[in-house]
């Protein structure tokens, strides 16, 4: 008898183990993905770096392009879904906010950010403003 009760005891001991071993693994997923590519791929860091110089400035849309409807451009549909549900719908929505403050907008990657940036490089091209009049318009504001 008392070898059926070790026994019945090591099977119940076995039972509360595997739980308790669970338990304590499943912490170490979080920390096996914050040190993948993937997370790090979306830090600030790589998004300063994946960004040219100036990045980091408001979004100029010359006054005449403010009404062009962004869908004219007929862009990606995680960019379109993106401007969607943000409630940007014309250029003169992304006129004065910058790159990084879209960027942690939910729903933005580094896609959409590049994607928005040659929309508004053609716009200003478009309207015959290079980035030379959009410093010196700035520091007319200043």
């Amino acid at each position: 008898m008392d070898r059926t009760l070790s026994t019945t005891a090591f099977a119940a001991l076995a039972a509360l183990d595997n739980p308790r071993a669970l338990m304590m693994a499943a912490p170490r997923c979080w920390t096996v993905e914050m040190n993948s590519p993937l997370s790090h791929a979306s830090s600030p860091m790589a998004l300063a770096a994946a960004l040219p110089l100036g990045w980091d400035e408001p979004i100029y849309i010359p006054d005449p392009a403010k009404r062009v409807p962004l869908r004219s451009f007929e862009p990606s549909l995680p960019t379109l879904f993106f401007l969607n549900r943000h409630d940007f719908w014309v250029a003169g929505d992304l006129h004065g906010r910058s790159y990084p403050g879209l960027r942690m907008k939910s729903g933005c990657d580094l896609g959409i950010i590049s994607e928005l940036r040659r929309l508004v490089d053609a716009l200003q091209q478009a309207h015959g403003v290079s980035p030379a009049d959009i410093r010196e318009e700035r520091q007319q504001e200043l």
